[in-house]
């Protein structure tokens, strides 16, 4: 999901306009000022809550579905999306085994990894590391790792 940035800017405006638009040049009572305090600083935290979703979704390159092509023909379908994780089996006439789904937790290491933490298994967590745009090695602990590609989108 990506949101412009436009609308946060429509709501400074609105506070801007809230607190110097056209008033009597007389002076303001006390509680004017608090009203006009009040009404920017609900407007800026509106601003800032509408903004912070879409700057996380953005951050995850994995949200996607991603092939891993096996020798025999057949291939695993691995699917991320923000909050559960999602694999079935495709055999070589094309028919697709039943899906399993679990939930899962993201964490960005320092060396641009992604740690996956799978919800209800007690394992050393799977680890993620990008080889370009449409190319991602998972790691799984004590197992040799795999290298899969993004599957285009249909």
């Amino acid at each position: 999901m990506t949101v412009s940035p436009t609308p946060p800017v429509l709501i400074m405006a609105t506070a801007a306009l809230l607190c110097h638009g056209d008033r009597p040049k007389t002076a303001p009572d006390w509680r004017d000022t608090v009203r006009q305090q009040l009404r920017v600083l609900t407007l800026c935290i509106a601003a800032l809550l509408f903004a912070h979703p879409a700057a996380a979704d953005d951050a995850n390159p994995l949200i996607g579905q991603w092939v891993d092509q096996l020798p025999n023909g057949a291939a695993m379908i691995t699917e991320f999306t923000a909050d559960t994780i999602s694999f079935w089996a495709v055999n070589p006439a094309g028919a697709k085994s039943e899906a399993n789904t679990a939930p899962i937790t993201f964490e960005t290491s320092p060396d641009g990894g992604v740690t996956i933490f799978i919800s209800g298994q007690d394992d050393t967590p799977l680890t993620a590391v990008m080889r370009g745009a449409d190319t991602v090695e998972l790691v799984f602990p004590g197992m040799a790792s795999r290298r899969l590609t993004r599957r285009p989108t249909e």
